[in-house]
């Protein structure tokens, strides 16, 4: 009975939440706690007959599993082996609903049961149906780039995750320096690039209302042409003129989430978006992804190590950027979606990774890893999107080697014409 109704609970409770536009990840996360804590906290083992176990963990499928042991309670350890199982299976049941509960959400908006706000300007939504990773960031900065070309200033609208503050930023690169908590890690590496770049053209507008926070920034920023909205795939609440849907060959073999990195099932992609092939690793793009045909294909480029710490130009990083010299011993510390990448980048450009501190996307740096790091006394590799975290750490643990970022640039393969015709059309 428990079982039945937490399971009806799941189904309700992430539909309506999804639907009414709370939070996914807040729903899922107070679902799926109350489904572990009366589902794993009250489940037991017993003896059904010699030799078998029975679980009883609620909402999963009773089944008599062999059991090592006949007594009345498994050991730790062995118990540890089955929850694992049947843990997955538990995820395996919330996936379900949350994949439904998702196409419904899509659906509502299409149909016009919700309704999306329209901006002033035009939107192109720059997005993937996979969690973390997949080079949104740098897309949405390659076409801020192809607008400046056209004589386009854009605005870069993004939710600003991990940020403290409530109420939106609006960003030019003539302000001055914002700490990344005010606005996100991701924003402050795009406010820094554009800074470099000195892309006048190019501002941002950073909240959880996007919608407000585009507004606010057409008031502050007139002459605005087009809004570029980063991360804006299942952001349905505010309409959109263009989908740029980015996939990678990870899509193919991901499960949906909780299970895996999988967003929404591949077949509710919206129509007419323009898909996107794009490879973090630095390889060859495909012409089609999982039977989906791209009209885009991108790849990164190693580009050079800029030295950050100590202020003082450091004779090692420019011994490092020379692609010429023998390989050289470095620690590599990255929190982002595909921390894979960024060590075959980084071996790719001739470094020589004797640790690489890899944590989740957006993830803190704690103490024990900085001592870690610090014991080494190697030169330190971190990406620009990992800097506006972990530099103030590091300066003020007064990291006792050199400090650089890898610079990575956006390449297109193929589709550069047809991503600026695209463009151009909504100018």
């Amino acid at each position: 009975g428990i079982g039945v109704v937490v399971g009806i609970g799941v189904v309700v409770g992430i539909g309506i939440g999804v639907v009414v536009g709370i939070g996914i990840g807040v729903v899922v996360g107070i679902v799926v706690g109350i489904v572990v804590v009366v589902g794993i906290g009250t489940g037991h083992w017993h003896r059904s007959r010699p030799g078998l176990c029975r679980s009883t963990w609620y909402l999963l499928p009773r089944a008599n599993i062999p059991c090592p042991r006949s007594s009345m309670t498994l050991p730790l350890s062995e118990r540890w082996l089955y929850a694992k199982r049947a843990r997955r299976r538990l995820a395996s049941a919330v996936a379900a609903p949350y994949g439904a509960a998702t196409a419904l959400r899509r659906i509502g908006y299409a149909r016009g049961w919700l309704t999306s706000q329209t901006a002033p300007v035009s939107v192109v939504s720059v997005g993937s149906p996979l969690i973390g990773g997949g080079g949104k960031t740098p897309a949405v900065l390659l076409c801020a780039q192809i607008l400046g070309e056209l004589g386009a200033p854009s605005v870069i609208v993004s939710r600003g995750y991990g940020r403290t503050q409530q109420a939106p930023v609006l960003l030019s690169v003539d302000d001055r320096a914002t700490a990344w908590e005010a606005v996100g890690d991701e924003p402050a590496m795009l406010l820094e690039q554009l800074r470099r770049a000195g892309r006048h053209d190019v501002r941002l507008a950073i909240g959880a209302d996007r919608h407000a926070a585009l507004t606010q920034s057409l008031t502050r920023f007139p002459g605005t042409r087009l809004a570029l909205l980063d991360d804006g795939l299942q952001h349905l609440a505010l309409h959109r003129d263009l989908d740029l849907v980015l996939l990678s060959k990870d899509v193919e073999d991901c499960a949906p989430f909780p299970l895996g990195a999988l967003r929404e099932p591949l077949r509710r992609l919206p129509q007419g978006a323009i898909f996107w092939h794009h490879c973090g690793d630095g390889s060859a793009p495909s012409r089609e992804v999982s039977g989906i045909p791209c009209e885009i294909g991108s790849h990164y480029e190693v580009g050079e190590l800029r030295q950050v710490w100590p202020e003082a130009r450091d004779p090692t990083v420019e011994a490092l950027s020379d692609r010429t010299i023998a390989r050289r011993p470095v620690v590599l510390a990255s929190a982002v979606g595909r921390n894979q990448n960024v060590r075959i980048l980084a071996e790719r450009h001739g470094l020589e990774v004797v640790h690489h501190l890899a944590l989740r996307d957006h993830a803190a740096f704690g103490d024990e890893a900085l001592r870690a790091l610090s014991a080494s006394g190697l030169p330190l590799v971190t990406t620009e999107k990992d800097l506006p975290r972990l530099l103030p750490r590091l300066q003020a643990t007064d990291y006792p080697s050199t400090v650089a970022t890898l610079g990575v640039a956006m390449v297109l393969d193929w589709g550069a014409d047809a991503l600026r015709d695209a463009l151009k059309g909504l100018i």
